[in-house]
């Protein structure tokens, strides 16, 4: 029988995790510390309030003590753990947008930068409808959303419905919703004249044929055609929002 002693037990530096244990609404949730970012707030005084004093219970450490996390929907931090604590050893890229937005939306209280610029980064190839980027990029600071989601509805041949204008008015007030649905209203319709400066039904690029009905052959007259907006033109007519959206965006570039 050997007299050696044993070994001391070292922690790994890597797979000896440390856990936080969190109260949102009336769920607990305990996951790996390494999994948020404690240099943000509220996780920062959070933290602090996690070390030992010697004077009482250690918040985060036991279900009987958990940091709460005031403010905050279960649903949606749950969604925000499916990004940052997947449960597979082989996840499957997660193409849900209700799970992106809740990540992208707590990252952006929270200043979870890089998980803030994943959603984003993964969301745009989710073929957000144009509603939806106009309400995330409004909401959740994403100029290029918004843009894009004002260029959709100026430029598509659907008529907007209901749910539309909904999108439109979300985040604004009656008087600035009234003000963008106008806009869009007005670049829908806007027009230019189709050989304005010919005469009756003369075709606008040789001058020497006319246009004809198709099922009259009567000279067309009068026409027009639909002047297609592009980003630079959504950028000038709705400068107003896209810049302070844009203002507000580079809080997030630190």
């Amino acid at each position: 029988m050997s007299d050696e002693a044993p070994l001391p037990s070292r922690r790994s530096s890597n797979f000896y995790l440390d856990c936080v244990t969190f109260k949102v609404e009336d769920e607990l949730f305990k996951i790996p510390i390494r999994c948020i970012a404690f240099d943000t707030e509220p996780f920062k005084t959070l933290a602090s309030r996690s070390l030992p004093t010697g004077d009482g219970p250690v918040e985060g450490t036991s279900d009987e003590y958990p940091i709460i996390l005031p403010d905050t929907s279960k649903g949606d931090f749950e969604r925000l753990l499916e990004v940052l604590c997947p449960l597979n050893f082989k996840p499957k890229p997660i193409t849900s947008t209700e799970v992106w937005e809740s990540a992208l939306k707590l990252s952006t209280k929270w200043r979870l930068l890089d998980v803030r610029n994943y959603a984003i980064e993964t969301m745009s190839t989710l073929n957000l409808s144009h509603g939806e980027m106009v309400r995330y990029g409004r909401e959740y600071k994403v100029s290029d959303w918004l843009v894009k989601g004002y260029l959709g509805f100026a430029t598509r041949e659907s008529p907007l419905d209901e749910g539309d204008v909904n999108d439109l008015l979300h985040g604004l007030s009656l008087n600035g919703g009234i003000r963008q649905l106008v806009r869009i209203a007005t670049l829908r319709e806007r027009k230019e004249s189709f050989g304005a400066n010919t005469k009756k039904g003369k075709c606008p690029s040789c001058q020497y044929g006319y246009l004809k009905c198709d099922y009259c052959q009567s000279p067309l007259e009068n026409l027009y055609k639909k002047t297609m907006a592009d980003e630079g033109v959504i950028r000038v007519s709705f400068q107003d929002e896209v810049d302070l959206i844009a203002t507000d965006e580079k809080c997030f570039d630190e």
